[in-house]
């Protein structure tokens, strides 16, 4: 499905919904597409997708409500470890800013050529499921974010495995036990590559 959505035209994907749109943002830059669907709006059955999306949509929903109970999971594993009340901030049932986004980025021919998108990530956790080398992360203990030789590429999971990054509101409730590290996309292998992302 990820590569299906990718090869359809721009301008007709603008009308599945565009960033300020209610039912579904897609975005599109010089170096990546996006489209992000809100855990809220499908819990309601209002996401109103078109396209490949509307078709497996079923699947779209199978897939979110395992990556949500398995955040759940994750926090309350967390919460026993650090002795901290990180639940409360979670009550499934109230407005989220949960979400499931697919990104598209094209492959560059050396390091070079990948644009600059490090950034941490918004939220508690981030699940990234990748197939191609193609997200690095800043190795905090080696030195600043700034210098190209404390990053690394973070190999592509194993099938049926996912990346979860701590994100910043995760390390705010741990009060820094948990750290959100910068990370950016963009990778060398030839094509395109499509990440999604499942943010909690």
């Amino acid at each position: 499905m990820p590569s299906r959505v990718v090869s359809i035209d721009c301008a007709r994907k603008m009308y599945w919904g565009p960033a300020n749109h209610p039912f579904g943002r897609f975005k599109h830059y010089d170096f990546e597409e996006t489209f992000e669907i809100s855990h809220d709006e499908m819990q309601q059955g209002i996401s109103r997708l078109s396209g490949p999306l509307a078709e497996n949509e079923p699947l779209l929903n199978e897939f979110h409500a395992h990556c949500y109970a398995a955040s759940h999971l994750i926090l309350s594993r967390l919460e026993e470890l650090l002795n901290l009340p990180l639940r409360s901030s979670h009550r499934p049932g109230a407005p989220s800013e949960t979400s499931l986004k697919l990104v598209a980025e094209p492959s560059f021919p050396t390091i070079s050529d990948v644009p600059e998108t490090k950034h941490t990530d918004s939220g508690t956790l981030t699940f990234v499921f990748y197939d191609k080398w193609s997200l690095q992360t800043h190795l905090a203990h080696k030195g600043p974010e700034s210098v190209e030789e404390n990053w690394a590429f973070i190999p592509p999971p194993v099938p049926g495995c996912v990346v979860v990054h701590v994100a910043n509101t995760l390390q705010r409730l741990s009060k820094n036990q948990l750290r959100s590290l910068f990370e950016a996309g963009g990778g060398q292998e030839s094509g395109s590559g499509c990440l999604g992302l499942h943010r909690y």
